[in-house]
């Protein structure tokens, strides 16, 4: 009766254990998905940004070679 007693105790451990684990998986999995999504953000945002200041350049120059041959 003592053996099963333990062997029942233990495999509650062990299934606590497990679901404890899978909650703090769940968790992680969650926070780096959010992650993700802020880094995509953050690489859209870069490059619209570093589009406009190329478009920006790019006409300075332009704008330049023509004031140069008049």
């Amino acid at each position: 009766k003592k053996i099963e007693t333990d062997i029942h105790n233990l495999e509650n451990k062990v299934e606590d254990r497990t679901h404890n684990l899978e909650l703090k998986i769940e968790g992680n999995t969650h926070n780096l998905g959010l992650k993700i999504e802020q880094s995509k953000v953050d690489i859209y945002k870069a490059m619209f940004w570093t589009s406009i200041t190329q478009q920006i350049v790019i006409l300075g120059g332009v704008l330049a070679i023509v004031k140069w041959m008049k």
